[in-house]
């Protein structure tokens, strides 16, 4: 979105259950200014659809305790990892327009 900046947010639950449901977000845009806004998730084929109050949507995975999101339309993709032991990165990504999940696995060079 032309910054090299990042934001962060805070989803509380207030209605569902699991990762699915209905939450009260705050957060931080990259430039400092606060926000608060509502977020709807919903199970979308291997994932995710993220409904934010502020028009914004998304597509995520959950791995583990982690949930990873892609946001600004079909032609975004998103990756997550799990940095594991060793140096060792278990990576997942795909795209809202993708039917499939990919898996990667990064190893450290030493």
């Amino acid at each position: 979105w032309g910054t090299s900046e990042t934001g962060s947010e805070l989803a509380t639950r207030v209605k569902g259950a699991a990762l699915a449901g209905n939450y009260k977000v705050s957060g931080e845009d990259p430039d400092g200014i606060p926000y608060d806004t509502t977020l709807s998730i919903s199970a979308a084929g291997k994932g995710y659809e993220f409904q934010w109050g502020n028009h914004s949507s998304g597509f995520g995975v959950k791995q583990g305790n982690n949930v990873y999101v892609g946001f600004g339309g079909s032609q975004c993709s998103w990756v997550g990892y799990e940095i594991k032991l060793g140096g060792v990165l278990d990576g997942i990504w795909g795209s809202a327009s993708a039917d499939k999940i990919g898996t990667e696995r990064a190893v450290k060079q030493r």
